[in-house]
């Protein structure tokens, strides 16, 4: 700080920016999901994160296995979009009423916090979390509870203040601004409820939102009890508590408010304050959440069942937004779903006892049903089982009604599975009979079912146009290539051949045949086969991200092992590597002793310039470094300082890819120009505002063929390439 006035120098640093390579090893891919926003991209660094986003993989479905593979490859990172009809998807929900039975809070599913795909700075509303409804049948698998709680209890001290606007306590720990606290007097029956308005803690002085004085049959001469009111919530999934919120309140002031709280803290749900709180609502204990027990979240509903090419397209525009992306998949897109295969359910044992009196029966009564809009609609042949019960299953009748008898008195796991509908399990409470209890028909537990939703196989001309749009990006400088997946149908060696002429662009590459891998789920494998058959984008996008970070993006992303691979679905010999390989179709081969290794690396593009893969991203790697390190040159003066410090940048940035191997040439001469001068900046140019640099680079070219000939000499034989 300067205390004498004169005059001062500070040194400045006046350098530009350097260029500098970007990443080009991060992945973009969109498909379906068991969970996860819809249509918005979320960055994944690993498996068990992306497990965690969007749930394990769906029975039929190849967004999970893709991503999989693009890990076990050698992936880093990727950007995940969930695919979906967002007018059929719905979002499981329940509403929680007060103890006089009006609607208190409303829960519904969400998404956590959420990080912006540019900045991977959380995304904030208004100072609060900015959360994403998350729709799909796994929020019917949720329930919650709810309990009453209290932080903090104390008695007030001797008389009081008379205008009762304030209250002298013993204590004020768990008391802070916003609680909501009863105020209770012996003899007084009802307590009478105040808000905090601030707290003294050295006077141990609270001060209320209105005055105490005449609340009630309230004695301000005499000592009274105060209690902070708020409750706790307990989010179950498949029964088992996954998440607890506790201590918090209906009060907007309050640090636990429950909106803040869960919007904070919960990756499951978010919250809708149903209670009129600008009306004083709030003061009926009775509008606050009333005590529940496991009640499940209904509606949930995935809308993969009329999915088409424009849900994918709107995929695709928001992967566009993302600026570092450099290669695109779309597994899903050549989805042939199959109706899946029902889990069995092992019966828990029933280990025998001895027992001097048989112990006391229970039963329970329930309803399967489906919720169809605001209606519930009985389900016939369902099947029942109960785990703790040795009898066998059985089935619901037309009404969807069952009973089961026989059963432990107190909380019973119920299993309910039918064809075409997700499997539901339920904990729930049966009943003690009596003998001389009559039956009581009427009374039955409603158990929500909900279908399996199989999205649909989208035509060969939908599959196109979508992997077209995935290749304009690329050609309209969003600095990206498409990974082609060829659709099931078109995997012999004729149709891959008719697949592959649709296309002609250096912005895409197509990889033949599909891969044969092992599947997640191993309960699921009991019963179904372990393997499952994928397109390749996925394993591809993988291994070519690691070639990116081990050696360079000069490097060509082939003839490296694939990791996670088991088989292929077509074997492709010579012969017919022969005929693909110039159609510019990138065979994978499994090689004797080598493995499954990618065998070609060249785009869809006709241009010889631009056959090879490697050559067209490295290009589109140095114009976009070029395009963002040269933002500062904007307005600056159009004289030949700025031409020199253009040149200067750039030959920088090409000399360091030259010595990494980058570019061909034994000398930087031979390995790129750079030109930016009076010559190619003529008067008129410059009058334009306008200034050109002109960039010449001799990228690397990769041997497809290497030739060896052996001959024999008088003395030795003799090898030469």
């Amino acid at each position: 700080m300067y205390t004498t006035p004169g005059v001062y120098f500070e040194t400045v640093d006046r350098s530009r920016p350097a260029v500098g390579p970007l990443r080009t090893d991060i992945a973009a891919f969109a498909g379906y999901a068991e969970r996860g926003p819809l249509f918005v991209p979320v960055k994944v660094t690993g498996w068990r994160q992306f497990v965690a986003t969007f749930g394990a993989p769906l029975p039929d479905g190849y967004l999970a296995y893709a991503v999989r593979g693009f890990f076990e490859n050698g992936g880093a990172a990727c950007h995940v979009v969930r695919v979906a009809d967002p007018g059929a998807a719905q979002t499981g929900a329940v509403v929680l009423p007060g103890s006089d039975g009006a609607p208190s809070l409303r829960l519904f599913a969400s998404y956590g916090e959420l990080h912006d795909a540019a900045t991977d700075a959380p995304q904030v509303d208004a100072g609060r979390p900015v959360r994403y409804q998350n729709p799909g049948a796994w929020a019917n698998r949720l329930s919650v509870s709810v309990q009453p709680a209290s932080l903090g209890a104390t008695r007030t001290l001797g008389s009081q203040p008379a205008d009762g606007l304030t209250s002298y306590v013993a204590g004020l720990s768990g008391f802070q601004v916003g609680s909501v606290v009863a105020i209770r007097q012996q003899d007084a029956s009802v307590p009478e409820y105040r808000r905090v308005d601030a707290i003294d803690p050295h006077r141990k002085l609270i001060t209320w939102d209105a005055s105490i004085a005449g609340l009630g049959a309230l004695d301000l001469s005499k000592d009274f009890d105060l209690e902070t009111v708020e409750f706790s919530l307990f989010v179950h999934l498949d029964g088992q508590i996954v998440e607890r919120h506790l201590g918090m309140s209906l009060s907007p002031e309050h640090r636990r408010y429950v909106v803040d709280a869960l919007r904070v803290a919960s990756n499951l749900l978010d919250v809708e304050v149903l209670v009129d709180w600008e009306g004083g609502a709030w003061r009926i204990p009775d509008r606050w959440p009333a005590d529940a027990d496991r009640v499940p979240l209904l509606g949930g509903f995935d809308g993969l069942a009329t999915v088409d090419k424009n849900d994918f397209l709107t995929a695709l525009d928001a992967l566009a937004k993302v600026d570092e992306v450099s290669l695109l998949a779309a597994p899903d897109l050549v989805l042939r779903p199959t109706a899946p295969t029902i889990r069995p359910r092992a019966q828990t044992e029933i280990l025998p006892c001895k027992t001097l009196e048989p112990p006391p029966q229970g039963r329970l009564r329930g309803i399967a049903v489906e919720r169809r809009g605001d209606t519930d609609v009985p389900l016939a042949g369902v099947r029942v089982q109960a785990l703790e019960s040795a009898l066998p299953s059985l089935l619901t009748g037309s009404d969807g009604m069952f009973t089961l008898e026989q059963l432990p008195v107190g909380r019973v796991t119920v299993i309910l599975k039918r064809d075409a509908y997700y499997d539901t399990e339920v904990t729930a409470q049966s009943r003690l009979v009596l003998s001389e209890d009559p039956e009581s028909p009427n009374y039955a537990i409603p158990f929500f079912m909900v279908p399996i939703e199989l999205p649909p196989a989208l035509l060969l001309d939908d599959i196109f146009d979508v992997q077209d749009a995935m290749i304009r990006q690329g050609e309209r400088g969003l600095y990206r290539v498409a990974l082609l997946d060829p659709p099931p149908e078109m995997l012999s060696l004729e149709d891959i051949q008719t697949w592959r002429a649709r296309f002609d662009s250096a912005y895409a590459a197509l990889y033949y045949p599909w891969l044969v891998i092992t599947r997640e789920d191993s309960v699921e494998a009991a019963v179904r086969s372990d393997v499952i058959q994928v397109p390749p984008s996925g394993h591809v996008a993988g291994l070519i991200a690691r070639t990116d970070l081990g050696e360079g993006v000069h490097r060509a992303p082939a003839n490296d092992l694939l990791s996670g691979v088991k088989a292929l679905t077509e074997i492709v010999d010579e012969a017919q590597h022969g005929i693909l390989n110039p159609l510019h179709i990138n065979c994978l081969r499994l090689l004797p002793g080598r493995g499954i290794r990618i065998y070609g690396a060249r785009t869809l593009s006709s241009d010889p310039e631009w056959r090879y893969l490697n050559v067209r991203r490295l290009i589109s790697m140095i114009e976009e470094a070029v395009e963002d390190a040269s933002q500062w040159a904007v307005f600056e003066p159009n004289n030949q300082i700025l031409r020199q410090a253009l040149t200067f940048s750039l030959n920088g940035f090409l000399n360091a890819l030259w010595r990494q191997g980058a570019l061909a040439g034994d000398a930087p001469e031979a390995a790129y120009q750079v030109k930016c001068d009076e010559d190619n900046n003529p008067s008129a140019v410059v009058d334009a505002g306008q200034i050109i640099a002109e960039i010449g680079v001799a990228p690397t070219i990769p041997f497809e063929f290497i030739r060896l000939r052996l001959g024999r000499t008088v003395e030795a034989v003799e090898v030469t390439e």
